[in-house]
């Protein structure tokens, strides 16, 4: 029950307190960040059925969302409702490839907490800056995808290094105006990246601008 996490893996740069993850490189794609957090799983919306006695009666208005891993075994993550469209871990992923190519950011963390049920990524912005030869300021971009009826898709900008359920809550109850916010009642397709894209691109700039106020000042 440590912090909830389940599987996670930390770029060999950040050294999560609780000793939990797999440590590996820090110029891993989206995708080899996805395999090494253990993350390479699928979610589907199948129906529900009630046992009642003898009779087995189908859930009209629910489903249960199913993760199924690679070697085929599945467990339950909840239920959701009939509009819910389930995202998959390497769609949403998909997100960072065009930063990261670019060279703007490099991924930090990645992993699953309770179960399965809170899916998160960590890019590092690339335009951090030092003042006064010691004091360190960095960006991150964090991805939070919840496999969860009501939740919906983050993506955001934050100063936090998120490696746990604490972490992350923290991150998330930030206020801030660069935040992308995508329930899953529609389809995570092209369309939806450009949007985030675009909140994301305004981060950048701001980070730009803080550090010239800041050596300024």
């Amino acid at each position: 029950m440590t912090h909830a996490v389940e599987t996670m893996a930390y770029a060999n740069d950040i050294r999560p307190w609780h000793g939990l993850g797999v440590e590996v490189e820090q110029d891993l794609t989206p995708k080899e960040m996805i395999i090494a957090a253990g993350l390479d799983w699928r979610v589907h919306k199948a129906k529900m059925f009630a046992k009642f006695g003898e009779q087995t009666i189908e859930v009209d208005n629910n489903h249960s969302l199913v993760r199924v891993r690679k070697d085929g075994s599945a467990d339950s993550l909840g239920v959701c409702g009939p509009v819910y469209e389930p995202y998959q871990n390497e769609d949403v992923f998909k997100f960072f490839d065009k930063f990261c190519k670019a060279g703007k950011m490099v991924m930090k963390t990645a992993g699953s907490l309770q179960d399965g049920r809170h899916v998160w990524g960590l890019a590092q912005m690339k335009n951090g800056f030092t003042l006064g030869g010691k004091d360190r300021t960095d960006g991150y971009i964090l991805l939070s995808h919840p496999h969860v009826w009501g939740k919906a898709l983050v993506i955001r900008y934050t100063p936090i290094q998120v490696v746990c359920m604490n972490t992350l809550m923290m991150a998330l109850s930030q206020e801030t105006e660069h935040k992308f916010r995508q329930p899953h009642i529609y389809a995570f397709d092209n369309t939806v990246i450009e949007q985030a894209e675009k909140v994301v691109g305004m981060a950048d700039d701001k980070m730009n601008e803080f550090q010239s106020a800041a050596e300024f000042l």
